[in-house]
């Protein structure tokens, strides 16, 4: 498996702090590579939720650069699909508690989503809370991830359809994320991947005003592409949103796979 990882952070037209975190790694066992990717959004109702989730980041990408090893090489799938759930679960309660516990000490309330990606093997892991999305492109773009958010839970329980929400300020009012709470429940999901796919995690600034359709016409080729280019793509869309009138911190982190052999 050849991984190429592209990603940019931007602060946008209008912010003075920006509140995403993101970061992202690769490491080689007996397995084979495994790749990892981090995106946080600090809740911007909060003041200071940058350090909820730049705090969330570090602890993950931590565990993936240090801690990660004592669980790669783990090759019946089952064993390693609940260890991994167990340490991101047993991480996230942690920081889930260190986060709320600053407003318990101090009064002010800090808050962030979190999505993360493992590939390794053939298979993606994801954990996500809130509303950063988690999306594969491959013959086509599909997102990976449910949003946490009002507008959602009004489309789950079929008081309004996704065209409705579309534009509705309710698309941004989480119903959970890490850190508001005593505590949190996150959405654990796995599936195949593909020979040559392309991962997109991303904030809400980077894709609340561009089509899912537009997404895929500007970071999917159907070949790998190195660093470089990927960064270019991400470059592009901000420059698009921003331009569109996004005025959030745009972030974007592209994991992309491919087959050794088509290298």
């Amino acid at each position: 498996m050849n991984v190429v990882i592209g990603a940019l952070s931007d602060i946008g037209t209008h912010k003075a702090v920006n509140q995403d975190a993101a970061a992202a790694a690769v490491s080689h066992s007996c397995i084979g590579r495994s790749a990892f990717a981090i995106v946080c959004d600090g809740v911007g109702s909060y003041s200071k939720s940058e350090m909820a989730s730049s705090y969330a980041v570090n602890r993950f990408i931590n565990w993936f650069c240090e801690d990660y090893r004592r669980i790669a090489d783990i090759a019946d799938e089952e064993s390693f699909c609940s260890d991994l759930y167990e340490c991101w679960h047993n991480m996230l309660y942690g920081i889930n508690a260190e986060i709320y516990s600053y407003y318990e000490k101090y009064g002010n309330k800090l808050g962030t989503t979190l999505s993360c990606l493992l590939v390794r093997n053939g298979k993606y892991y994801i954990f996500h809370v809130g509303d950063t999305r988690i999306y594969s492109l491959d013959e086509g773009v599909k997102c990976l991830t449910l949003d946490h958010t009002v507008a959602q839970k009004e489309i789950d329980s079929g008081l309004a359809t996704p065209e409705q929400m579309a534009n509705d300020r309710k698309r941004h009012i989480l119903t959970k994320c890490v850190g508001s709470r005593e505590r949190v429940k996150p959405d654990f999901y796995s599936g195949d991947t593909a020979g040559n796919v392309k991962y997109l995690l991303c904030s809400d600034g980077f894709r609340d005003r561009i089509s899912e359709d537009r997404l895929y016409e500007r970071l999917y080729k159907n070949k790998p592409v190195k660093k470089k280019k990927l960064e270019k793509a991400i470059e592009e869309v901000i420059s698009s949103v921003k331009k569109a009138g996004e005025k959030d911190n745009i972030t974007a982190i592209i994991v992309q796979i491919s087959e050794d052999n088509k290298k």
